[in-house]
């Protein structure tokens, strides 16, 4: 088409058209059937259209004009569109605040995810927006949590709408906790696991494995060649005849084939002649290419074998080497010794001889000096440094003490309140519980007369009304009711009883029948081995017939196409089958062999590793002696640097910087202590309000029995007072006619009232009697009927015994007569199957395929015997040249092992008589040389002494004066020190002497009713051990807090008051356990209180030198220093959390205290006075302190 003509615009808005159609229609298929995987929107969530159908309206709308409703035309070619956008696709399940989940579509996702089920997202109602709408979106989430957890903490639907933030995230750590500990576990697990297969101790007891299996393959190889030499040398004289005779009966054919040929060949034509010399080359090329192949065979096996033989020796001799190694590395050793001395000796006597030059004297008086400086500077950096640790030390044990006092003194206090409590407590209780004692029998005999007179008037009431009233149709209706009733539940006892004795009945029957078959079972599985070995007989027998029959049809029917075509793919397979097998053979031999090659490059890989490793400690101390020798120097130079270069104006700014610290450290530890005393000041008020309102309950319990009695005492009197006016008021008053009345009826019914009780009571004693003697008859005639019935059920059972063994006496009588009919049967059919196949060979005769295939199968066995002769000759010369070669390799071992031997004990001699002659050359130069060496050890040994006398005077009386200058000047500061323990000791004293004679006053009448428990001594060293099994009782990642700040608490203590026990911690897993829940626990409360007591003991644990480098390896380990910072910020503004994170910060101070650890010790400080003051003081601070930080690390780069 051309574009100019109108037709190309026509063609061209129907292919646009097309194209579009066929776009929406894809799109739309492809969002049904979700061919992207995470499955986006098809629309956008601003877009008009949120269907496909409503999007292809919309454009023919606009676009195609004059068809109306486009897709009804559509629909005929099966163009159907069924994509429609919903809200719940639109959603975006990313959770950026916890604002997003309260409208509970992303909350009931994760639920469908994890929980699986029923499909919750089509219960939604979207878009949320009013709060009912969100309440019914979380509620169906909660009502699928709940149905697999049990949520704890109260947690509504309404809290997650209102967005609370504690119970939405404890609701999310539940689900995690349910759901990826038994991750953790699996993977911690499968670490163990990994762990213990590849940990040391299992790869070298696999090498010892393989080493033992070694020898043992070894071992058998040696005996197995003694073996075969033994029996070849055994049966040689035999086996070399049989050879002989063979090799002359083939040397005769061979004789007799060539003079027969050679008669033949004058005979023949030249044609013939070409033929069959053309034959004899073609054999003769095939033998000696056959030859070739063996030949290539027997050399691969034979390298393989020298392969063998080379890796035996390697090993045979490295195994010598092994054994004889310590032996050769001392004469080594002593060689060499030998030889440096001699080299000494020469040295030394050259020195003495030459006189000593000025470069000499001069180096000696300055390694003298030098000596000097050393010796006073080291003994100066000594005693600062012990003077700094010791005040810290001071310092820390101070701070320590006055912690410690004030817990003791905090717990003692508690205890004596919590006393106080219980015995007021179990006071009022007994009190109450004796008033209620004391008044209950007279309001229980009151109830119970109240009660049973009203009972006895109802009753007599029902039964007058019953006789006088006429008997009404009611009346005679439950009358017949009720004996039919009665005849019911005589009828249904008895039904009931007949089912009981049909289940009796039944269960017998059931135990019979077992008896009877176990007893059948039992005679069968006797006679049982007879029986199976006649069936297989006839079994066999049967087949054989069958075979045979099979055989003669086949033989008598011609050879069909698939018969062959069968017989052809049988020998293919064959033939692949075999190749096949070799094939898998080499590759077993292929990787034997790299296995062998593999334990080797291990055996020489752990040897050399063994010998490296035996020479390392000598190494190690050399470096570090040369690394010490280094840091001392540069120390010394830099310290000297120091001294000389003029103070900067950047040390001016970092001293001002430092005063200004201090001052702000000052205020900060000012306004801690005086937190603290407000909190003990407002414990103390609100403990001495409570024992003011338990003080004054008790005195007003103590005075309410009194005011009791006396409340008692005036109400009895106001009532006596009443009855006496009542009284009086009756008698003065007169008499009138209703008076006389009542009081003439009060005797009527009195008397009517004894004269029905009398008779009711005739009548009851009439019916028990009766009822009495029934119960007496049925009960007699039970027990009758149990005796007659346990009599019937022995006689049943010995009835059953006796009818089980007469039929099995019946049958073992009847069973040699059965026996012969079984047999007589069996010979029938023998006899029968054998007539059939002696008719079947009679009648058909010998077919040429039945002679083809005797001819075939005889010629056959010919060549089966042949081959299987050729195999065994083959198979007993290989067996022969193997036993050979091993023989010739044995005595090659021999030999050499022999000539080793002379050789090495002429080696020995030579040795013996060179070191003989050395030794007494040198004797008789060092004899030459000792005087003069004598003298001038002598001489150098008495300067030395006397040099080092005179320096240790001078520094012992350094020392005296400087220590007794210190302590004149810190005597005053003693004794007064000393008297305040004294004071302070006294006042505990006096203070303890006089709670106890309180306690004793208050408890002195209560101390004979109360039995105090006995409890085992709880030494320090059982809370630790409790503590230690409670700990390896508890899984990881499955920690109960509780129970967890309990242990921890208790080795705060053990590890706080004894050494040992801080020795022992360090030494065992506690420590790992410890650090492994630092890092893993959650930020609940209680992981937060399980923490304090875990990092006190950390803290404990670093006190001492022995236990502290455990602590400090863990605590530089970069996951726990970001866990720890981590643990800093969380605690940061929370009152509950303040000494957690005074723990932390004490723990990584002390941590970092050790001189040796100094560069990361600053670097870390720095970080936690930032951390400090940034949560103490605010912004400004901070600034400052950051700076700090930086001058600090710029100062600690230039000089370091």
């Amino acid at each position: 088409l051309q574009v100019n003509f109108p037709s190309y615009n026509i063609a061209m808005k129907k292919f646009i058209l097309r194209k579009i159609l066929m776009l929406i229609y894809f799109l739309d298929r492809a969002k049904e059937q979700h061919l992207i995987r995470h499955n986006p929107c098809l629309f956008k969530i601003d877009s008009p259209y949120k269907s496909s159908y409503d999007f292809l309206m919309g454009f023919c709308a606009d676009m195609v004009t004059a068809h109306g409703d486009i897709i009804r035309r559509l629909r005929n070619i099966d163009y159907n569109l069924t994509h429609k956008q919903t809200h719940l696709d639109e959603v975006n399940y990313a959770v950026k605040s916890l604002n997003d989940l309260r409208d509970g579509t992303r909350i009931t996702r994760v639920v469908e995810i994890l929980f699986k089920g029923e499909q919750l997202s089509q219960k939604l109602r979207l878009p949320a927006i009013s709060k009912l709408q969100k309440i019914h979106n979380v509620n169906l989430a909660l009502t699928r949590i709940s149905e697999h957890i049990n949520i704890e903490g109260n947690i509504n639907t309404r809290d997650i709408v209102n967005g609370h933030r504690e119970k939405i995230l404890s609701l999310f750590w539940q689900i995690i906790y349910k759901y990826l500990t038994p991750r953790y576990n699996n993977a911690a697990l499968k670490i163990q696991h990994w762990w213990r297969n590849n940990s040391l101790k299992l790869v070298i007891l696999k090498r010892i494995r393989t080493k033992q299996s070694f020898k043992r393959n070894l071992a058998a190889i040696k005996i197995q060649a003694c073996v075969r030499g033994y029996l070849t040398r055994k049966y040689w004289p035999g086996i070399q005849a049989d050879l002989n005779e063979n090799r002359q009966k083939l040397h005769l054919a061979s004789t007799k084939i060539k003079r027969y040929l050679q008669n033949k060949l004058k005979l023949l034509t030249e044609e013939r002649k070409r033929f069959i010399i053309l034959k004899r080359t073609t054999l003769f090329v095939q033998r000696k290419f056959r030859l070739k192949i063996a030949m290539k065979k027997e050399r691969q096996q034979f390298l393989l074998v020298k392969q063998s033989i080379l890796l035996i020796q390697k090993v045979y001799r490295g195994f010598i080497i092994r054994k004889n190694w310590p032996l050769i590395k001392k004469l080594l050793i002593d060689d060499k010794i030998k030889r440096i001395n001699a080299i000494n000796i020469i040295k030394r006597s050259l020195r003495k001889n030459l006189p000593p030059t000025e470069d000499e004297l001069f180096y000696k008086k300055l390694i003298f000096m030098t000596l000097k400086i050393q010796r006073k500077f080291r003994a100066n950096i000594l005693m600062k440094n012990q003077m700094k640790d010791f005040l810290i030390l001071k310092k820390n044990a101070i701070v320590l003490q006055r912690r410690f006092r004030a817990k003791q003194a905090m717990i003692d206090q508690k205890k004596y309140y919590l006393k106080l409590k219980i015995c007021t407590l179990k006071l009022q209780a007994v009190i109450r519980g004796f008033i209620v004692r004391k008044h209950w029998p007279t309001l229980y005999s009151k109830l119970q007369k109240n009660k049973m007179n009203l009972i006895t008037s109802s009753n007599i009431i029902k039964r007058a009304l019953r006789r006088n009233l006429p008997v009404t149709e009611d009346r005679i209706q439950f009358l017949r009711l009720k004996s039919s009733a009665i005849v019911l539940q005589n009828r249904f006892r008895a039904k009931q009883e007949m089912k009981k004795q049909r289940k009796l009945y039944l269960l017998l029957k059931t135990v019979t029948i077992k008896l009877q078959s176990i007893v059948r079972g039992y005679l069968l599985r006797k006679q049982w081995p007879e029986l199976r070995n006649k069936l297989q007989k006839n079994r066999t027998h049967l087949i054989d017939c069958s075979n045979i029959i099979k055989k003669c049809l086949r033989k008598n029917l011609p050879v069909s196409v698939e018969r062959m075509e069968f017989i052809q793919v049988k020998s293919a397979a064959i033939v692949f089958q075999r190749r096949f097998r070799a094939i898998k053979m080499m590759k077993e031999d292929r990787e034997k062999y790299i296995k062998m090659k593999a334990n080797t490059i291990k055996l020489q890989s752990i040897v050399r590793g063994y010998i490296i490793r035996k020479q390392w400690p000598e190494l190690r101390i050399k470096l570090q002696a040369n690394k010490n020798y280094l840091i001392n120097c540069s120390n010394i130079i830099k310290r000297t640097l120091r001294k000389n270069i003029p103070v900067t104006e950047d040390q001016i700014k970092f001293i001002r910087l430092k005063k200004s610290t201090i001052f702000i450290q000052r205020k900060f530890r000012a306004t801690k202590q005086m937190q603290k005393l407000r909190k003990q000041y407002l414990q103390i008020k609100i403990m001495t309000l409570r024992l003011q309102s338990v003080a004054r309950g008790y005195i007003f319990r103590k005075q309410w029995i009194s005011l009791k009695n006396e409340l008692m005492a005036n109400r009895q009197h106001l009532i006596n007072c009443s009855n006496i006016i009542k009284r009086v008021m009756r008698k003065n008053l007169p008499t009138t006619e209703s008076r006389l009345r009542f009081l003439e009826l009060r005797r009527a019914v009195i008397t009517v009232q004894t004269k029905f009780r009398v008779n009711k009571q005739v009548k009851n004693y009439r019916t028990l009697r009766n009822n009495v003697i029934l119960i007496q008859r049925k009960f007699r005639a039970n027990m009758a009927m149990k005796q007659q019935k346990q009599i019937y059920e022995n006689k049943k059972k010995i009835t059953i015994r006796l009818q089980a063994y007469f039929r099995g006496y019946l049958v073992r009588k009847k069973w040699p007569e059965t026996k012969c009919v079984l047999k007589a049967y069996q010979n029938k059919l023998i006899t029968s199957s054998n007539i059939i196949k002696k008719f079947l060979r009679q009648s058909l005769p010998p077919t040429k395929e039945r002679l083809r295939f005797l001819k075939l199968r005889q010629s056959v066995i010919k060549v089966q015997s042949r081959y299987r002769a050729i195999v065994a000759m083959k198979l007993a010369e290989r067996e022969y040249l193997l036993q050979k070669e091993s023989v010739i390799t044995l005595q090659r071992y021999y030999r050499a092992y022999k000539a080793m031997v002379k050789q090495r004990r002429q080696y020995e001699h030579l040795k013996k008589s060179s070191v003989l002659l050395q030794s007494y050359v040198r004797r008789y130069l060092a004899l030459k040389h000792w005087p003069q060496l004598k003298n001038s050890l002598e001489t150098r040994r008495k300067r030395s002494m006397e040099a080092l006398e005179k320096q240790n005077m001078a520094a012992l009386k350094i020392q005296a004066a400087v220590r007794g200058y210190f302590v004149r000047k810190k005597l005053p500061l003693i004794k007064y020190e000393l008297q305040i323990i004294k004071l302070v000791r006294a006042a505990t004293l006096i203070q303890a002497l006089w709670r106890g004679y309180s306690v004793r006053k208050k408890y002195q009448c209560r101390r004979e009713t109360i039995r105090v428990p006995k409890k085992g001594a709880l030494t320090l060293g059982k809370r630790h051990n409790d503590a230690v099994d409670v700990l390896n009782r508890q899984k990881k990642n499955e920690y109960s807090y509780r129970e967890l700040t309990t242990v921890f608490w208790n080795l705060e203590i053990c590890t706080s008051l004894s050494k040992e026990l801080c020795l022992k911690t360090a030494e065992g897993i506690i420590v790992d356990i410890i650090f492994h829940f630092l890092q893993y626990s959650n930020q609940s409360q209680p992981s937060i209180e399980a923490r304090e007591p875990a990092i006190r003991v950390l803290i404990n644990l670093l006190r001492y030198k022995e236990t502290s480098w455990h602590i400090w390896v863990r605590t530089v380990n970069a996951d726990i220093v970001k866990d720890l910072i981590k643990m800093l910020k969380t605690c940061c503004g929370k009152i509950c959390s303040n000494k957690l994170y005074c723990s932390v910060a004490t723990w990584l101070w002390i941590a970092l205290q050790d001189p040796k650890k100094k560069l990361v010790s600053i670097f870390l400080r720095c970080i936690a006075i930032c951390c400090i003051f940034l949560v103490a003081k605010g912004f400004h601070i901070f600034v400052i302190t950051v700076i700090f930080v930086i001058y600090l690390y710029l100062y600690i780069y230039i000089y370091h």
